[in-house]
């Protein structure tokens, strides 16, 4: 029997140093798997939402949009020293490159929590192909940032727990004050983090020692803050507020110009409560449904054995998704909602964890023959969600934002300045700061720099509003004319005398919208519309120099992009009634139109002047089936009402 004990300790020394190697191998792939995926299909160049603008910022060390991002902007620069690939391709790495380190950190935290390594790859694994952490692995973003902070928060934290070294404290500290300068959302974080720390030993916690050099490191961090007054003070191409005193450094990292506009807090304790669920809901869908129901019995699991960490990431979860709309307060529209969704990422982090926590316990009650049942099950979950997310998610040759950039400068007279919405205005700063396109043109929107020279004219993505002249009142006694995909601003007696003949094409064909994406991105949505209105002008033109087959084919063109859009709608019908032509479609084209804004609710787009821009031609087009049902060319040839 005593000669049996060496042999039983040796045994036990083989089965912990496999356990050991198998774990640092888990650990590696819990990197390099998503970080592959996220190279495959990272985006070539810019993207839709803010993707031109922090391109632009992180190129020339500019000052992003409030709250300015300057921790990303230093990190994103230092990625543009890379020698492969383009300046855009090498910021989305960035993006690649810390999403990929969340995933790690995810593993670290699941296998602290289980020491179940191969639940803790699960999870990581899981999170790396969730929808929503993919989608901005591969565009230049800041929320990978935010989710590596998320998770690095909870691993010192229990890193501390652990062994009480104070080096822990000391790393939560300095990666607190980093955090926050990349988004002061991570401030919710914190605060959970903050009072995690105290739960497990307030006196060690709040030694003297640790507060002082705490607060030195916390301090340290937040001095990245520092960048923001110096880089104003170069005056770079993109410099948001140009925050170069201590009063507009306060404003810009508090949102002061967020704040302006009360659009954006309209809602109400019913909008906070669709927030919150929508907030859930893309939990559930980005990870899908078997796991999101392994994630939800992983809490519950969590919560019996580790009661403090349990608590702690479900309270980070709900800080992150009931707290944080609490106080942004927006409506529940389709365009915040999916604006929003990147907000919660912190959230679906905590998610990853139950669900390893709910995996390990799967794994630890099973056979040998059962384990690797589950583990093969586990593995075709992982695949499934992946290939489920992957249309959503991946970026993989999307050229849609710079397809439609040059193609609106591509409609800029020499010397215009453009007076632009987000959509357009960051694809073209991409294009003009970055790849140096269009130098002449001057964009005029909050946040770039404009040139010293006179402009030549002015040109607008949309047609001229009263609410435009409410804020410039300098251009009443305008009117828009058609441009390729914008208006020129011209005086309203020349835009009176223009007809459907004289639109201005694009010199050649246009280069967007690219097909095959998926539906839904209010972004590509906004894209569709200029693409559908300019196949509508096209096919006018051609209409009225009598061609007839080359005008079908663009009226069908502009039908096929249309994605019933309240303008695009008015101005198909106007121009078919012009022509007294496609009469079939005058009534479904409104009417499709009216359905998609009584569908999408208040506060996004389904305003009073849009659904009267609707409901007025409708009925006008009803009385007219009734009283002239064989119909008659309507008037000589102006342009539509909709464009003055």
């Amino acid at each position: 029997m005593d000669g049996s004990l060496p042999d039983r300790a040796s045994e036990a020394v083989v089965i912990a140093a496999g356990s050991a190697g198998r774990s640092a191998a888990w650990q590696v792939a819990a990197f390099l798997v998503p970080f592959a995926v996220y190279v495959f299909t990272l985006a070539p160049t810019v993207t839709y939402e803010d993707s031109g603008s922090f391109l632009a910022a992180a190129v020339h060390l500019g000052v992003a949009h409030p709250p300015g991002f300057p921790l990303w902007c230093l990190l994103a620069h230092a990625f543009t020293w890379l020698p492969v690939g383009d300046l855009a391709w090498r910021v989305h790495l960035c993006s690649a490159f810390f999403a990929a380190l969340s995933t790690w950190l995810a593993f670290r935290v699941t296998f602290r929590l289980t020491n179940e390594s191969t639940a803790a790859l699960v999870a990581a694994l899981a999170l790396g192909v969730s929808s929503v952490l993919w989608s901005q692995a591969v565009v230049a973003e800041v929320y990978t940032l935010n989710a590596f902070f998320t998770l690095l928060s909870v691993e010192l934290v229990l890193g501390w727990q652990q062994d009480r070294r104070d080096r822990w404290l000391y790393a939560l500290a300095m990666a607190t004050g980093l955090s926050l300068t990349n988004h002061p959302m991570a401030a919710g974080v914190a605060s959970v983090a903050a009072l995690w720390v105290l739960a497990i030993d307030w006196r060690r916690a709040l030694a003297p020692r640790v507060i002082a050099v705490g607060a030195l490191l916390l301090a340290l961090g937040l001095s990245v803050y520092l960048y923001l007054p110096i880089r104003a003070a170069a005056q770079p191409p993109v410099n948001w507020g140009n925050p170069d005193t201590l009063e507009r450094v306060v404003a810009h990292v508090s949102r002061e110009m967020y704040r302006q506009q009360p659009e954006r807090f309209a809602g109400d304790t019913a909008d906070v409560a669709l927030h919150t669920a929508h907030a859930w809901y893309g939990i559930g869908r980005g990870f899908g449904l078997p796991f999101a129901l392994l994630a939800a019995g992983g809490t519950i699991l969590l919560l019996g054995r580790r009661r403090d960490a349990g608590l702690a990431t479900l309270a980070i979860a709900w800080v992150n998704t009931l707290g944080l709309n609490a106080i942004l307060h927006a409506p529940a529209n389709p365009l915040h909602l999916f604006a929003h969704r990147v907000y919660y990422i912190p959230a679906h982090a905590m998610a990853a964890v139950w669900l390893g926590t709910a995996v390990a316990a799967l794994l630890g009650s099973r056979t040998s023959v059962r384990r690797k049942a589950v583990l093969a099950g586990l593995g075709v979950l992982l695949a499934a969600t992946g290939i489920w997310n992957a249309p959503y998610a991946q970026r993989r040759g999307d050229e849609r934002a710079r397809d439609l950039g040059l193609d609106v400068l591509d409609s800029i007279p020499e010397g215009a300045g453009l007076l632009a919405a987000d959509v357009v205005a960051f694809p073209v700063a991409y294009l003009k700061f970055v790849e140096g396109e269009r130098p002449d043109v001057q964009l005029l929107s909050t946040g770039f720099a404009s040139q010293a020279s006179p402009l030549s004219g002015l040109v607008t993505t949309e047609p001229l509003t009263e609410q435009m002249f409410a804020k410039f009142p300098e251009l009443r006694g305008h009117g828009s004319l058609p441009r390729g995909l914008v208006y020129q601003v011209v005086p309203e007696e020349v835009a009176r005398r223009a007809s459907y003949a004289s639109f201005r094409a694009l010199p050649g064909s246009p280069r967007g919208p690219a097909s095959g994406w998926p539906a839904g991105d209010p972004f590509d949505r906004a894209a569709r519309t200029k693409y559908a209105a300019y196949h509508a002008r096209l096919g006018a033109k051609f209409r009225a120099r009598g061609l007839h087959s080359a005008a079908a084919s663009e009226f069908d063109r502009a039908e096929i992009l249309n994605p019933d859009d309240p303008f695009v709608s008015t101005l198909l019908v106007e121009i078919y009634r012009h022509f007294d032509v496609r009469r079939e479609r005058w009534e479904p084209i409104l009417q499709d139109a009216l359905d998609s804004l009584a569908a999408e609710g208040e506060g996004f787009g389904a305003s009073r002047f849009e659904r009267e821009r609707l409901e007025k031609p409708l009925a006008e087009v009803r009385r007219e089936r009734h009283d002239h049902p064989e119909g008659q060319p309507r008037r000589t040839d102006p342009l539509a009402p909709t464009d003055r």
